[in-house]
């Protein structure tokens, strides 16, 4: 079974591209190149955020015709050679197995199209994996953040956050090391994207607040720094991860990108 891997979540200006192409894009000329209209007006969206916790991306992939089982990273299928700072090692517990079986049978019994393949994706996070944030206190854990399923094409079809949250709950022998993004404080926000400089001071305070006492630590009884949220869209025709983004704060900035500082954005052509 061949790596299934998580799309990479795009920062705001990203998103918005992508959602500027769609909403302006009227078709393509004679020679194939796009066409657009930029007096039409770009949506207003719902999203939900999540806090983005400070670990290492990992899954857990399934062929239920086959009964196989794979740990992996981000890039690679893992081994007892290759762990993942011990993901491997915990994916095969019987425990944890056996919940993650149930986890996937479950979402299979609960959805209107069936798949051979599935994948849950999350961060796994805790001691010994990350430094300087508050989660690196707490015992290792992961937290599931998305579960997909693969037609006969390989196409990835997301899986509603609610129900795979739903069925992580309602089991009463769940793992204690294993939780769902939705299981820490989450924020539902209505984004008019014609207004972003109305509203990105307000995300930008909450990133703020988040990245001085992560709330995911403080589930946990710890303090410490936070890393920032992510947003996924709730809109039914919005949910492709193109149109996801995420705000880190100040401390977790990989490039010089100032996108959750800025007082206005510009949205550029794509």
């Amino acid at each position: 079974m061949e790596l299934i891997s998580w799309p990479s979540t795009p920062l705001l200006r990203q998103a918005l591209g992508s959602i500027e192409y769609r909403s302006t894009f009227v078709g393509k000329d004679s020679e194939d190149n796009p066409l657009f209209d930029k007096t039409k007006e770009l949506p207003t969206l719902t999203y939900r955020a999540t806090v983005k916790i400070h670990g290492m991306n990992c899954s857990v992939a399934f062929d239920t015709k086959e009964k196989i089982i794979n740990a992996q990273s981000r890039t690679v299928i893992l081994s007892e050679t290759e762990t993942c700072n011990g993901f491997y090692n915990f994916v095969f517990e019987q425990e944890i197995k056996d919940f993650f079986w149930y986890l996937i049978n479950a979402v299979d019994e609960h959805v209107a199209q069936k798949y051979s393949r599935y994948a849950i994706f999350g961060e796994w996070a805790g001691q010994s994996i990350q430094k300087k944030v508050a989660v690196c206190k707490v015992p290792k854990f992961f937290t599931i953040f998305g579960v997909v399923g693969l037609d006969e094409e390989g196409n990835k079809h997301q899986i509603d956050d609610d129900i795979v949250y739903l069925l992580i709950n309602s089991k009463k022998s769940k793992p204690k090391s294993i939780y769902h993004s939705l299981n820490f404080p989450s924020f539902i926000f209505t984004l008019n994207f014609n207004e972003v400089a109305k509203w990105l001071p307000e995300l930008s305070k909450i990133v703020e607040e988040i990245e001085k006492n992560c709330p995911v630590g403080a589930y946990f009884g710890e303090q410490g720094t936070g890393e920032g949220l992510v947003f996924k869209c709730l809109d039914p025709d919005w949910q492709d991860p193109r149109y996801w983004f995420k705000l880190k704060g100040e401390k977790h900035k990989v490039s010089k990108d100032k996108t959750v500082d800025e007082a206005k954005v510009q949205i550029q052509e794509s």
